[in-house]
């Protein structure tokens, strides 16, 4: 066992051997790419610092790692593990320890703000909160998207932070083509967009497993099918 005395407070020690390996892939870089943050479908958390030749491992987790993102100013890494809340992992010791995100709301899935201290999160009970990381009350952005909606997933900001995105999930399939949509919020006005994907999917359709803003405003979705670019209207309730 390796102790690196400047390493991130809640990260094990280097353990000198191979480490466990499962099945599907999770990987964020951190802004300016200082870091690489993965999880191989287990309950930990491999934290990588790129002008190092190790890594650091976080555990402490319930259950699966679902997302995870590096906030605008590299100081925290925000972890969603299924059915937990929003954790917070400080990068420097001087930040402290680690700290779950209040309110402590199930974590379906999150999005770092790029320019700022927000946190965009999908619930396990269909809802869309947006958070920050300094603290104060949650901004509600969506209560639920229909009876019966499994979760929120996934999330998103655009790259100024200017705009939300989130999707439904429905683990039975989504027959219904009025449930087979997604929503953006201006932030800034509080405008709502509900936009469909109702001509490009069918009734097994689950929803979406991840989306994320193109530089030019364009929309890049993917999930029960292939990768699909969504020019966004200019107004709200434009198609």
């Amino acid at each position: 066992y390796v102790w690196d005395l400047a390493a991130p407070p809640d990260s094990e020690p280097l353990v000198l051997g191979r480490g466990g390996t499962g099945v599907g892939f999770r990987g964020a870089f951190g802004p300016g790419a200082e870091w690489l943050a993965t999880s191989f479908g287990l309950d930990t958390i491999e934290l990588w610092p790129l002008q190092r030749p190790w890594g650091h491992v976080f555990r402490g987790f319930a259950s699966t790692i679902w997302r995870m993102a590096f906030t605008s100013d590299s100081r925290w890494l925000a972890t969603c593990s299924m059915v937990e809340p929003v954790r917070l992992w400080p990068l420097d010791p001087a930040d402290g320890r680690a700290r779950d995100l209040a309110p402590k709301e199930a974590c379906a899935s999150l999005a770092t703000d790029p320019e700022g201290d927000r946190i965009l999160l999908g619930t396990f009970d269909a809802r869309v909160l947006l958070l920050s990381t300094v603290g104060g009350p949650a901004r509600p952005l969506l209560d639920s998207w229909w009876e019966g909606a499994d979760f929120t997933s996934p999330v998103a900001f655009d790259r100024h932070g200017d705009r939300a995105f989130a999707g439904p999930v429905g683990m039975g399939g989504l027959s219904d083509p009025q449930h087979r949509v997604f929503r953006v919020w201006d932030l800034e006005t509080g405008r709502e967009g509900i936009h469909s994907l109702a001509d490009v999917t069918d009734a097994e359709w689950f929803g979406l497993q991840d989306a994320a803003f193109a530089p030019d405003g364009s929309l890049y979705v993917a999930g029960s099918g292939p990768v699909q670019r969504v020019v966004l209207p200019d107004e709200p309730g434009g198609s």
